[in-house]
């Protein structure tokens, strides 16, 4: 039969597990990307890199009803990898390393392995004066491919750094705008706001009073 103290400190415990729980998996989510490193695609077992296509969405009666982003699947289409920047003239007077994620001819999904939330989203692009000269976006994604939200948006030419506070929820992947290369990216996972440890305190609590009343 517990006691009032015994009953107190299996209350404590279990809310700093909970709470050392929900720190650690918040942590878990946090991807840092420098695409000068040889292993930088393989870092994260739960992060992979594909080319980007738009594909029709179809209904049962194969009706065109939207369009989402998908890998490309082509076996005809080189897989996504990092390439030597200077190749292409892309590299620069103070770009980060010698290679980057190359994107030039075709968008690259950045896929995660569960969906995310998202705190905040950072890049580092080539420092050259290339790329698409108007606006272009990089998107969040759903489970589906569609977008999540409003996506970055921003002048690829005339741009290095890109860096956004954001919450976002169930993000599956997202788009890399094409025409670039890519030489950093940092990906923030969102943490437990203090909603949700009042939350977490509470069911402890109730169920506290609940073995108290059994020990009764």
């Amino acid at each position: 039969m517990f006691t009032l103290v015994q009953l107190k400190r299996s209350l404590l415990a279990a809310t700093f597990g909970a709470v050392s729980v929900l720190a650690s998996t918040a942590q878990a989510a946090d991807y840092h990307f420098d695409f000068s490193q040889a292993n930088s695609l393989t870092k994260y077992a739960g992060v992979s890199f594909s080319n980007a296509i738009n594909a029709d969405i179809y209904d049962a009666n194969f009706n065109i009803i939207g369009q989402h982003w998908i890998t490309d699947t082509d076996v005809n289409t080189p897989a996504v990898g990092l390439e030597a920047m200077s190749t292409y003239g892309y590299q620069g007077s103070a770009a980060s390393g010698v290679t980057g994620l190359q994107a030039l001819w075709q968008p690259v999904l950045m896929s995660f392995a569960s969906p995310i939330s998202l705190s905040s989203f950072s890049l580092k692009q080539d420092d050259s004066s290339f790329g698409f000269p108007g606006h272009t976006q990089i998107r969040f994604l759903d489970a589906n491919g569609q977008q999540i939200g409003s996506e970055i948006d921003y002048l690829q030419s005339g741009t290095v750094n890109i860096s956004s506070a954001m919450a976002r929820t169930g993000v599956s992947s997202i788009m890399l705008a094409s025409g670039k290369f890519y030489t950093n990216i940092d990906v923030i996972s969102a943490v437990p706001e203090a909603e949700t440890y009042a939350m977490l305190l509470a069911g402890l609590v109730v169920l506290a009073v609940a073995s108290r009343r059994r020990a009764a």
